[in-house]
């Protein structure tokens, strides 16, 4: 019977074994390198390499030649997990002059923890190094580096600052840090002194994650969110506006509406949403195509309509999915008429109409424009309909297009569909690949 993976006898086995390979690949030992590499791209090293590298320090081995071992692994390693054991083998054996590269590797996010450790080891000080890889790295690294420091008793002020201007903002979710950063950096004490730009931008930041909510604790966790809510909105009445301050005066009042208790806090949103000051900031980048997707929310908060800006912008990228999102959810039916007839002229529908495919994503070069197609049809209707735009979806390549298709079909009697999208589902029923959406377009065909 094989040992779990976790079993301590087991790791302890695997680690001395780990270990004795190590020695050998860093004296020289060609054979056993080879057999580190591929003992390293075995499932669960890591639960073994701790104690693999505890081995070598009680065995005395030399940390110059594991040193070197671990470099060369960096420089020629091809997969994933033999590329680790080298950064911790640097991390445990190596010297200052290999800081940059591990830095270099923490900016990618399957590598950032075990290069924050071995930053951490060479170091000797792991809040610098994670504070290294919360400013190297953007994503998942930067969630596990920014836990990392909130974990640290007593965390140093400047490690603090830091983490209420910069430490939330990640590219997976700032809600996973918001809580972790308004808690570790002190954010109500912070706002109760002197609210530079950076401090005010990093706090709605903040804010704005813990009253959206998500993954990790919110405002409701947080017991000064309230206080610290209204905080932020008063500093944002009295600076110029920006798109992360009044997206978070958006945010604020949409969670404070919901609560009696907060009715000051969403009056007080309200009438810094209707200054004429944040009025004139958002519609001049309406009028900027790489700003006014960022600031339609904000625009629709303080009764502007963003609609016919975003149609100016489309007429310059016709194939923009993102634009189209946000134009095909109008409520206005001679705006949607407008659209749709804009997309049949528009858009490839012959090359996006390729036939039925088991794929999830559209083929190379037609992924805007599919994307755009598959927003159209999510929104089709009763009254908002178009037939060249729905037979070139039953016929795409992508299967939730298909699956989007079919279902605006049932949504509609059959006999307001058109030939052409008849025409075009009586083709699925017999090309279409993936069985339960064929059972789904017979299943239409015969209404």
């Amino acid at each position: 019977m094989t040992a779990r993976a976790g079993d301590p006898a087991r790791e302890l086995a695997r680690g001395a074994a780990l270990a004795g390979l190590i020695e050998r690949a860093a004296n020289g030992d060609e054979a056993a390198r080879g057999a580190l590499y591929e003992a390293a791209r075995g499932e669960g090293i890591v639960l073994a390499l701790d104690e693999a590298l505890d081995a070598l320090a009680r065995a005395s081995v030399g940390t110059g030649p594991v040193a070197e071992l671990g470099r060369r692994m960096l420089r020629e390693a091809e997969h994933r997990e033999p590329l680790k054991l080298a950064v911790a083998l640097v991390g445990r054996a190596g010297g200052r002059d290999d800081i940059p590269l591990l830095e270099t590797l923490a900016r990618h996010d399957e590598f950032s923890v075990v290069a924050g450790a071995a930053l951490a080891s060479l170091l000797d000080d792991p809040v610098q190094a994670w504070w290294r890889v919360g400013c190297l790295a953007t994503g998942w690294g930067k969630v596990e580096a920014v836990a990392r420091l909130a974990a640290v008793p007593d965390l140093p002020a400047d490690a603090c600052a830091w983490m209420l201007r910069h430490g939330c903002e990640n590219d997976v979710m700032p809600e996973y840090l918001a809580y972790a950063c308004a808690m570790a950096g002190g954010l109500e004490t912070a706002l109760e002194g002197l609210v530079d730009d950076e401090l005010l931008d990093g706090a709605c930041t903040i804010v704005r994650a813990l009253v959206n909510g998500g993954p990790a604790e919110d405002i409701g966790d947080y017991e000064p969110g309230p206080r610290v809510a209204a905080a932020v909105v008063e500093l944002v009445a009295e600076r110029p506006p920006s798109l992360v301050r009044l997206g978070a005066v958006v945010d604020i009042r949409r969670w404070a509406e919901d609560f009696e208790e907060h009715v000051a806090i969403a009056e007080r949103c309200g009438r810094v949403l209707d200054r004429a000051e944040g009025h004139a900031f958002v519609v001049e980048r309406l009028a900027r195509p790489d700003e006014m997707l960022e600031v339609w929310s904000i625009a629709e908060a303080m009764g502007l309509d963003p609609w016919e800006a975003g149609w100016a912008h489309l007429q310059s990228a016709p194939a923009d999915s993102h634009l189209y999102h946000r134009l095909a959810r109008t409520p206005v039916p001679a705006r949607w008429a407008r659209l749709v007839t804009f997309a049949e002229r528009s858009l490839p529908l012959d090359e996006l109409a390729s036939g039925p495919e088991d794929r999830l994503f559209a083929p190379d070069g037609q992924r805007e424009a599919a994307l755009a197609l598959a927003a159209l049809v999510q929104e089709m209707r009763h009254g908002r309909w178009s037939a060249p735009l729905l037979a070139a979806a039953l016929l795409s390549p992508v299967i939730s297009t298909r699956n989007a298709a079919l279902h605006a079909l049932a949504s509609v009697p059959a006999d307001m569909w058109g030939a052409a999208v008849r025409s075009a589902l009586r083709r699925l029923a017999i090309e279409e690949p993936v069985e339960d959406v064929r059972v789904r377009a017979r299943e239409q065909l015969a209404r």
